[in-house]
């Protein structure tokens, strides 16, 4: 019988995809507000922590905001797969994809938005969320339909997760 992952990493798998379709939906509220460049430097926004009261700003924040907490899942997933407690590559690959995305990002807003750079960088953005997005929901929805542990033989028991599937 091979590897059965504990509900913990089980839960956190299901948190990092939810939160990584957080991000993919603000994304989109950047995009459809071109809001993408209200925050004109990085790692600060408008020169502070925290933007202003303008509404370009705020919505851009709130993307680098969602991105953090999914970074802060997926590095976590990433930790307790390499402590064996969950697959070894579907969960580091959610974190490769994401780190791939941070100079992508970082690149975006120290470009010009009418640049052919930025709108390339803007694809490779698009596509590495979309990457991001499907590696979590691929871990989560394989680690959800592992029998749970001490379940007996033939047992269709399932952890909560893969019940909300």
């Amino acid at each position: 019988m091979g590897h059965v992952p504990p509900i913990g990493f089980r839960l956190l798998a299901l948190a990092s995809a939810l939160s990584a379709w957080a991000l993919v939906a603000v994304g989109d509220v950047v995009r459809v507000t071109e809001s993408g460049l209200g925050c004109p430097d990085w790692p600060l926004c408008e020169g502070g922590v925290v933007p202003g009261e303008r509404r370009a700003p705020v919505i851009e924040y709130s993307h680098r905001a969602t991105a953090a907490v999914v970074a802060i899942l997926v590095v976590a997933t990433a930790l307790r797969a390499l402590r064996r407690r969950g697959p070894l590559l579907a969960g580091v690959l959610p974190a490769a994809a994401a780190a791939a995305q941070v100079p992508i990002g970082i690149a975006l807003v120290l470009t010009s938005d009418r640049s052919d750079a930025h709108s390339a960088l803007e694809m490779l953005h698009v596509a590495g969320a979309g990457a991001v997005w499907a590696s979590l929901v691929g871990l989560a929805t394989a680690v959800g339909r592992a029998p749970l542990r001490g379940a007996r033989a033939g047992s269709q028991a399932r952890p909560a997760p893969a019940a909300l599937s």
